[in-house]
């Protein structure tokens, strides 16, 4: 990794941090964009034009697709259709919708949206679900019941990144607890009647079963693709400024997922046929692929019925995802030095780009990537570098998005909710 790169990656770090990580790291901000903003346009230098915005008050005119592992825009210019290479860089801002429901705090959205721009982001992703009636700003007090004002909160968020050229990722579900997840449809579904877990962890994967809790997902999901935003009276289905929809954050089960996400697939498809459909799930190799369990952190990760290749050849999925948290995930052995890693990280990235050329002939994006903050230049710069240099050759490298990008007001939230893991790993929810 050359030295351009960490510095760049480095100097990521410290924009997240001028942009929110938390007040504990004041000492770090200050520290000019320039090198930032000149990383995201080197990944995006072979790809298309800033987005249309001709008419419809600046919003996003053209759809983002699909051409074997590329994304392509098509645009038209004058009576010139034309399609071009679509890279991008960008970051997980989960958080927007629920910040957005109450007009008071709608200011730091503009504000993270405008950063966003400023450093060069092109595709934000975002949950668009937050279950149960103990929820802040719950979406979805009880199955079916929701919230008008944080559904309006959702169509600003959209129609605010439109106006400045930024897509955005919806998120339909969390496999985990936090905002809801799919416990709380295992838990609506048991009090019906019908269900047999009770939102306990253990039983949590009943989900993937249970048909009445299916049924709660595929409501919500059918609500939003039907959704007219308030702002703009775009229906959701048909606002390109919408990048596409994650299945579920980072999906897991003991049995396989495949026919799960299959059923799914073609059930959104079957409403939205435009916009580009992901399983949001973290990539781990399983046994359709055994070349690639090499890969993986520990044999645990095989276990999960997270299978990057299969899973991904559900028929209806247009582009693969990967996730990686090296403190997380490495305890000892590779974990034990800064060098292994990188090494690790390193490995992981380039075995799903290959599979997704060679396996998929589809798309990768680099969904979620996050570390302690010393680690950040020499993981960040990795991480774009590689997929900078998959890019330059043609491969299936297609965005980058770290975790996360945070507005300072919430960074005493951030420091009460901190995770720590048994590594000593530092996740900021």
């Amino acid at each position: 990794m050359g030295n351009r790169a960490l510095r760049l990656a480095a100097l990521l770090s410290l924009s997240l941090l001028a942009t929110g990580f938390g007040a504990e790291f004041d000492d770090f901000i200050g520290t000019d964009n320039e090198l930032l903003k000149a990383q995201s346009r080197q990944l995006q230098q072979a790809s298309a034009p800033a987005p249309s915005t001709n008419g419809g008050a600046g919003l996003i005119q053209d759809f983002v697709a699909r051409s074997g592992t590329r994304f392509v825009v098509q645009s038209r210019d004058g009576e010139q259709d034309s399609c071009e290479t679509f890279y991008f860089a960008g970051a997980n801002t989960y958080y927007l919708m629920i910040r957005a429901a109450d007009p008071r705090t709608r200011p730091q959205v503009l504000e993270i949206l405008d950063s966003a721009k400023d450093l060069g982001l092109k595709v934000l992703r975002m949950w668009a679900f937050n279950e149960g009636p103990l929820q802040f700003n719950t979406l979805q007090r009880y199955p079916g019941v929701y919230d008008e004002k944080v559904l309006v909160g959702l169509d600003f968020v959209i129609n605010e990144a439109s106006k400045r050229g930024i897509r955005v990722v919806l998120v339909f579900a969390n496999y985990w607890a936090m905002y809801g997840g799919i416990d709380q449809y295992n838990i609506w579904s048991f009090e019906a009647g019908s269900g047999n877990c009770n939102g306990d962890v253990t039983c949590r994967d009943d989900f993937y079963s249970d048909p009445v809790a299916v049924g709660y997902y595929k409501d919500h999901v059918k609500k939003l693709i039907n959704r007219v935003n308030t702002f703009n009276q775009r229906l959701y289905r048909e606002d390109p400024t919408i990048f596409g929809y994650n299945l579920m954050n980072e999906p897991r089960s003991q049995a396989e997922l495949y026919i799960w996400i299959e059923d799914m697939a073609g059930y959104i498809k079957s409403m939205d046929p435009i916009h580009l459909l992901s399983t949001g799930q973290e990539g781990f190799a399983a046994n359709s692929t055994p070349l690639y369990m090499y890969s993986n952190p520990g044999a645990w990760a095989s276990l999960l019925g997270v299978d990057f290749v299969r899973n991904n050849k559900a028929k209806g999925i247009d582009y693969s995802t990967m996730h990686v948290y090296v403190d997380q995930w490495l305890c000892v052995a590779e974990g034990s030095t800064t060098q292994g890693q990188l090494d690790f990280m390193k490995s992981w990235i380039e075995a799903r780009q290959q599979a997704a050329e060679e396996e998929l002939e589809m798309p990768v994006v680099l969904e979620e990537f996050g570390c302690k903050l010393d680690k950040r230049p020499a993981q960040y710069g990795l991480a774009y570098e590689s997929c900078l240099a998959s890019a330059k050759r043609g491969g299936s490298c297609a965005g980058v998005m770290f975790w996360d990008l945070a507005h300072k007001v919430c960074s005493f939230l951030l420091r009460m909710k901190v995770i720590r893991h048994i590594c000593g790993a530092i996740a900021l929810p």
